[in-house]
Order: structure tokens, then sequence, then C-alpha cells
């Protein structure tokens, strides 16, 4: 039987996880969508990883991020191991963390290059 502090310390930790989930998908996809018109000019395409950053649509990531949330939650109830369910949302956690540094990362080394060749 678990006790009430792991189920209240898993689930709080769910809950910030969700947030930032949620705060995360929108963003992201208003980020992308903003770096997208800043290169729309450039006289070359971008490199490929970069265009297929800026080509994700933001209702991917809406959809994306509403159902690792709904994993999440529903981990909650599923899962009974208070050390399973934590380790589980770190993991979605920093998996959902890296995709965001992929993305931001292919944007910001483009917009570095451009920097570079203006002077």
């Amino acid at each position: 039987m678990e006790d009430r502090g792991n189920r209240l310390l898993t689930g709080i930790t769910t809950a910030f996880c969700c947030c930032y989930m949620a705060w995360l998908s929108y963003n992201l996809g208003l980020w992308l969508r903003s770096f997208a018109r800043l290169f729309e000019g450039l006289a070359g395409p971008p490199p490929s990883v970069t265009a297929f950053v800026l080509g994700i649509p933001s209702t991917a990531l809406l959809v994306a991020g509403a159902l690792l949330i709904a994993g999440l939650v529903a981990k909650e109830f599923l899962v009974k191991n208070p050390s399973l369910r934590t380790t589980i949302t770190f993991l979605v956690f920093m998996a959902v963390t890296w995709f965001t540094y992929f993305c931001l990362g292919s944007v910001v080394s483009l917009m570095k290059e451009v920097l570079d060749k203006i002077g």
C-alpha cells in the first residue's frame, strides 16, 4: 500500500511537468513561426535540420503536448510504484527539454551564421 505523501509528491511533480509542457508546446510554436518569418527572405534555403524544425506546424506541437500531458496524468492512476511514476515524469521532462533545445539550437545556429556573414 502506498502512502499519501508519495502520492502527493508524484502528483505535484506531474502537475509541474504538465504545466511546463503546456507552456512549452504553445510557446515553441510561436517561437518557431517567428524564426520562420525572419528567415523567409534569405538568399538560400536553410540547412536541412533547420528546415525540418521550421516546418513543424504549431498544431503538431500542441497535439504532441496534449498527448504527453494526457499520458502523464494517466500514468498517475495506472502505475502503482511511486519511484517509477517519478522516473517516468523525469524522463518525459528531459525528452521534452531536449527536443526544445534541439529546435532552438538549430534555429539559433542559422541565426549566428547569418550574423557572422553580415559582419
